[in-house]
């Protein structure tokens, strides 16, 4: 969906000095759209302008830096002579977002570890907890009311009520508070919610806590679920397809 440009942000001021650069552009104020012809540019400037927006959102300039960057568009867009050596100003810029992406890299490694640790407290605390059982993969299964009849397959499809949740409480998903059951395949699910579904029976309910190599791993689910995720399911079978 497209978005409305933030007034004064750095992303706008650069689409509003590349539509002035332009030989022979009016000034905004005097710009009416009439015409068919006058809809169609701007609805091709505009996706420019939300084009340049997404490139620059993650390039961090300083406000000395995009000035340059909007003194650039206009030489460019103009035909003037480059001020500086372009092929040796992008080696440079190249350079400089390769350290980002280290120093990136390095943040990303340090948050994992600190949450590996606190995970391993998490896990260790579930697993003693009244009436719960550690798997072999190391899921924490506690049932929290008993069904009857036959446990689904791994090739089963079932239908479900579930509540997912971070370890700080937050619920990232929700079958209950969308109104209607989920149903899937056991196959087409995370490895905790397939293994711990295969546990239930229909009318049961159970608590699954799922370490993150059985969930959405070192990646996460953004922007709910973060990297290296502990969740916790409460999930309540209600049929097997």
């Amino acid at each position: 969906m497209i978005q409305r440009l933030r007034l004064f942000g750095p992303a706008s001021a650069l689409c509003a000095a590349l539509f002035l650069a332009l030989p022979g552009a009016p000034a905004l104020a005097e710009t009416k759209i009439s015409s068919d012809d006058d809809k169609a540019a701007y609805g091709v400037g505009f996706a420019i302008g939300k084009g340049v927006q997404e490139q620059l959102s993650g390039l961090e300039l300083s406000k000395k830096e995009m000035a340059f960057a909007i003194a650039a568009v206009q030489d460019a867009l103009t035909d003037a002579d480059p001020k500086t050596d372009i092929d040796a100003a992008l080696k440079i810029f190249q350079a400089k977002m390769a350290v980002k992406a280290k120093e990136a890299e390095a943040a990303a490694k340090k948050a994992a570890e600190k949450q590996t640790a606190e995970n391993a407290k998490v896990l260790k605390k579930e697993a003693a907890a009244k009436g719960a059982q550690k798997l072999d993969s190391g899921m924490i299964y506690t049932e929290l009311s008993a069904g009857s009849g036959d446990a689904p397959g791994a090739d089963k499809s079932v239908e479900v009520h579930y509540v997912g949740k971070l370890t700080d409480g937050t619920v990232f998903d929700s079958s209950r508070a969308r109104g209607a059951p989920a149903v899937f395949p056991l196959n087409g699910v995370i490895p905790c919610f397939r293994e711990g579904i295969q546990k239930m029976k229909p009318g049961g309910k159970a608590k699954l806590v799922c370490p993150p190599d059985l969930a959405y791993g070192e990646r996460g689910a953004p922007p709910s679920i973060p990297p290296v995720a502990v969740l916790f399911f409460e999930v309540e079978l209600l049929s097997v397809k």
